[in-house]
């Protein structure tokens, strides 16, 4: 997938389209669940600060569809009957959105997907991230790890594989970044995946349940965990400190949530990586901006076509990402005003280590 046309700066730096103070009437914004910290913790407030910026004379609705297609569905309805003029949407399940998208477009209501893909009809525009880029990073600074720990013992890394929900399409093109690094470790005889699994609907409970089998499964012989996000990465490092293990490496990460920087701090989480929330849901409100003005998305922003399975695609836009690790924890979380050193430091994992000391 390539990454993001403009650079970071542009993008943060790009203006709506003229006469955008003008628009009026209700933008919906449509988020899956409270499971996932990202959507109520730093998405809602980064779209509404948004909004507020560039549509001020419009209303913002935001709605949470608590994991049930069915609901995001009678939303999607509520919104086109409270007259709509742009829904943005973060699907439940993208396998399951084809009717959501079909009744947006017989009202004539521009929908926006974010974050997780829609498949199966028509969108205006998938605003995502680069996610084989994402694979690539997680498996480049675990690979260097993994490297180290087989020169040492002299023995193949034991990995577990805790990923999320494959029916999300981004699934694919983290597994192809993580492989390019971790496939080559593997041949050579320095990496042996003991388990593999998937945390359906990305839920922390499913990615905890599968650790605990894979540690049943090796008798706790496991030495190092993969995840794709800082939620089942958690959940699974739980799992692995309530069987008593420790010395437990923890690989991959995403979203930046609080426990996940705090780990990443206090050594036992390799690195976390996250989407800038302010500069992707103000690229949001700027897409239902064009959208709502019948214009199309300018060529600048449009990394790509996603092939969402409905006549030729939908034009993808991607949105920058940043690295987290424990040497620059103050630069890219702090300065960014992702967290404060207050709260990385209060409480928890990370009050002793180096950032928090100095």
């Amino acid at each position: 997938m390539p990454a993001l046309m403009c650079g970071f700066a542009a993008c943060m730096a790009l203006t709506p389209p003229a006469a955008a103070e003008d628009l009026t009437g209700k933008i919906y914004f449509i988020l899956p669940d409270f499971t996932t910290v990202r959507f109520e913790q730093f998405d809602k407030p980064a779209f509404l600060k948004a909004a507020k910026e560039l549509v001020p004379n419009m209303t913002v609705e935001i709605l949470n569809s608590e994991n049930n297609v069915q609901q995001q569905t009678s939303q999607v309805q509520a919104a086109i009957a409270n007259d709509a003029k742009a829904i943005v949407m973060v699907a439940v399940d993208p396998m399951q959105t084809a009717g959501t998208l079909a009744l947006a477009e017989q009202a004539g209501i521009p929908l926006i997907c974010t974050i997780h893909a829609c498949t199966g009809g028509p969108a205006y525009a998938y605003l995502t991230a680069p996610f084989v880029e994402i694979g690539q990073k997680q498996a480049q600074a675990a690979a260097k790890v993994i490297e180290e720990m087989n020169a040492k013992t002299g023995k193949p890394v034991r990995l577990a594989k805790i990923y999320g929900d494959p029916k999300f399409p981004f699934y694919g093109d983290q597994v192809k970044g993580i492989g390019e690094y971790l496939d080559p470790l593997i041949k050579a005889g320095k990496l042996e995946v003991v388990c593999q699994a998937d945390a359906l609907l990305w839920l922390p409970a499913n990615a905890q349940t599968a650790m605990d089998q894979c540690l049943t499964k090796t008798h706790n012989g496991v030495d190092a965990i993969f995840s794709m996000n800082d939620d089942t990465g958690g959940a699974a490092l739980a799992a692995v400190e309530a069987a008593g293990l420790k010395g437990i490496k923890l690989f991959g990460g995403y979203d930046a949530t609080l426990a996940g920087v705090q780990r990443v701090a206090a050594g036992l989480q390799e690195m976390d990586m996250t989407v800038d929330y302010v500069a992707m849901n103000k690229l949001a409100v700027q897409l239902a901006v064009h959208a709502m003005k019948g214009e199309k998305i300018p060529a600048d922003l449009v990394a790509t076509t996603f092939d969402n399975g409905y006549k030729g695609g939908i034009p993808e836009v991607d949105a920058p990402n940043s690295v987290i690790t424990k040497d620059n924890i103050q630069k890219s979380v702090v300065d960014t005003g992702l967290y404060t050193k207050e709260q990385i430091c209060a409480k928890g994992v990370a009050a002793d280590s180096a950032f928090c000391r100095g």
